[in-house]
Formats: C-alpha cells, sequence, structure tokens
C-alpha cells in the first residue's frame, strides 16, 4: 500500500505541471489569435482587451476605464517626463 500511495503522490505534481503549462499555451495562442484577427480589421490590441474586460466585468468596465484608468495614466505620462 506505501509503494502505491508514493507512486501517486509522485505523479500528480507532474499532471498539475503539464494542465498548468497547457493552459498558460493556450491562453497566450488565444489571445494572440485575437490581437491578430482584430489587427487584420484595424483595431488595436488594447481595444480587443477592453472588450474581454466588459464581458467578464459587465458594461460599466468602460465607464471605471475612463474614470480611474484614463487620470492614471496622464499621471504616468506627466511625471514620466
Amino acid at each position: 500500500m506505501s509503494t502505491t500511495s508514493a507512486a501517486l503522490s509522485l505523479e500528480k505534481p507532474k499532471a498539475y505541471r503539464a494542465i498548468l503549462w497547457g493552459g498558460l499555451i493556450a491562453g497566450t495562442l488565444d489571445i494572440l489569435a485575437a490581437f491578430i484577427n482584430s489587427g487584420l480589421r484595424g483595431v488595436s490590441p488594447t481595444r480587443v482587451l477592453q472588450s474581454i474586460a466588459s464581458g467578464l466585468l459587465g458594461a460599466d468596465s468602460l465607464i471605471l476605464m475612463f474614470c480611474v484608468g484614463l487620470p492614471i495614466a496622464l499621471a504616468v505620462r506627466r511625471y514620466s517626463k
């Protein structure tokens, strides 16, 4: 019994690592395909990410971006020079 449980415990980290890497590679290829497809239509990668965020967070995420993100971006741009 102890050899079976030891063998199973050694296999679990390898499975989790494979799932993690597989998900990372699939996610990278997915966002890359979205950037390429929308880029061919003249849409910027920023707009693609904004549309993904609005799907996840709802339509109010665009308002939140302008209320929070825009002032931060302007402040960073102003003080980075």
